[in-house]
């Protein structure tokens, strides 16, 4: 298949009354990066379906260098040279990088019935090699970091020569370092004469290395951005339909402990270290994986042991499960929002009284009108988008599903909340908004704590930011103080300079 263009001509896409792409046109040459944007529900993942062959349009074509063809399926799209890479891994960790890149191949190199190992090793070195990725293929790769294992997935897709790559989200669960050497390999890629399809929220990525940008807004194109004129400030009016809203800044928290840390490891050879969580505070951590920010959230949520002592307003308390944390008056949000965070089944309302069934619940009966009063109350100044209260909560896009995640704690009565990447994986829309209800919820003096390795995003709404490295706390920054270049250096233990609140 040696196609330069691959595309979509006015797709149209319903379900029952809902129209999720109506008149939707798209097209990627080869030799460049073609970013496809929007907020979630905007028809990107719908669009992605359909490339790939996954689902049928009701109207609508697509094409390859503008002749028209039908995919009956995700293999008629790779027989044609078009691969996608899913936000989510898709590896087996138990297997090693040559069997996870060739052995699962429809057809790896075999001898009878049996796989040719040493082919399967040497045409999975080689693809590497070519690709610029220095892993050992007999590594396993359970052990493998974020961002080796999105390597052995793309190389996987280009192992069926797929001159066409989408990638959804690629860069959703890994940090700046790690974005960056993703993001080398893409334009490797397009300099070998790849078409990338690049679907994401991260909009300084799109910028950096796209050639244009198509926008989708209501399940209709919005444009296409070109890279002469292609900004961040152009690319968020452009996904908005509007100038975007003025980012929004916490203001002065108290100086009173609500939460002490006290002689804390989040590992055994790491030095223990002292912290506190004000009242009326937004707390941000960073680091690299294993770096202990993501460890102390979850000790504090009653998932992981605390290695030390913790005091909740002067008095020491032990949080030896959830339920303990719940009990205090914590509620957390995890990063894995389906896996961890909601009932994806059950409804939105379900899901936002969760927290809160012991004030609206007697002798085992729930007050349905009192919940149903509480969701519709969160639907409204949270501003959830959902059919309705009662529609399942895997029904929502990433955003209204944070929110709703949000509006449970609120409604619990919760004194601090502590969650793992507020904004991952959501539009630039909802996560302006997702922003202003922390820091409202904090000027009504509850406390956040939060992890994050998204610079901009704890530059925008933390009072301090705690940069952890090798396990402890290399630096607390004021807010007045921190900068991207400053958080990275300490991040990466490039820069030993440490501050101190």
């Amino acid at each position: 298949m040696n196609a330069r263009r691959f595309g979509a001509t006015g797709i149209v896409k319903r379900f029952g009354p809902v129209v999720a792409l109506n008149d939707v046109s798209f097209a990627c040459e080869r030799g460049e990066i073609h970013a496809l944007l929007g907020e979630n529900g905007a028809g990107k993942s719908t669009l992605v379906k359909i490339l790939v062959g996954a689902q049928a349009p009701d109207a609508g074509t697509l094409t390859f260098d503008d002749v028209a063809v039908k995919l009956r399926g995700p293999q008629d799209a790779v027989e044609r040279s078009v691969a996608v890479v899913h936000q989510d891994y898709h590896v087996w960790p138990e297997l090693t990088v040559a069997e996870n890149i060739i052995g699962t191949l429809r057809r790896p190199p075999q001898r009878g019935a049996f796989i040719r190992t040493r082919a399967m090793r040497r045409e999975a070195h080689d693809l590497l090699e070519r690709l610029g990725i220095a892993i050992d293929v007999d590594r396993k790769v359970g052990d493998l970091d974020a961002a080796e294992k999105k390597f052995v997935e793309i190389a996987r897709a280009l192992a069926v020569d797929a001159a066409f790559l989408i990638l959804d989200e690629p860069t959703a669960s890994l940090e700046s370092r790690e974005s960056d050497r993703l993001l080398a390999l893409l334009e490797r890629l397009r300099a070998a004469d790849h078409g990338i399809i690049l679907v994401t929220h991260r909009l300084e990525e799109v910028v950096r290395v796209a050639d244009r940008a198509t926008i989708l807004r209501d399940g209709r194109n919005a444009g296409v951005v070109s890279r002469d004129v292609m900004t961040g400030d152009v690319l968020v009016e452009a996904i908005l339909g509007r100038a975007p809203a003025e980012p929004v800044e916490p203001r002065a928290c108290g100086v009173t402990p609500v939460l002490a840390f006290r002689g804390v490891r989040t590992r055994p050879e790491a030095k223990p270290f002292d912290l506190e969580l004000r009242g009326g505070e937004i707390l941000g951590l960073t680091g690299v994986v294993g770096s202990g920010a993501v460890h102390l959230i979850r000790a504090l949520a009653g998932l992981v042991p605390l290695n030390g002592t913790l005091a909740l307003d002067g008095t020491p308390i032990v949080l030896r499960a959830p339920g303990d944390a719940v009990r205090r008056g914590i509620g957390y949000i995890p990063e894995d929002r389906k896996g961890s965070g909601l009932a994806l089944e059950q409804s939105v309302a379900n899901n936002i009284a969760l927290a809160s069934l012991h004030r609206i619940s007697k002798n085992g009966f729930t007050d349905t009108r009192a919940r149903t009063a509480i969701a519709e109350g969160y639907r409204a100044s949270l501003a959830i988008r959902c059919a309705s209260i009662e529609a399942p909560v895997g029904s929502l896009s990433g955003g209204n599903q944070q929110k709703v995640l949000i509006a449970r704690w609120l409604a619990s009565g919760a004194r601090i909340i502590a969650i793992e990447e507020p904004t991952h994986g959501v539009d630039i829309g909802a996560k302006a908004e997702i922003h202003r209800q922390l820091v409202a919820f904090a000027e009504a003096g509850g406390s956040v704590i939060f992890m994050s390795t998204e610079l901009r995003e704890l530059l925008a709404i933390a009072h301090r930011i705690v940069i952890f490295h090798a396990g402890a706390p290399e630096a607390i920054l004021p807010h007045h103080e921190a900068t991207e270049n400053r958080i990275t250096g300490i991040a990466t233990g490039l820069s030993k300079a440490t501050a101190a609140a």
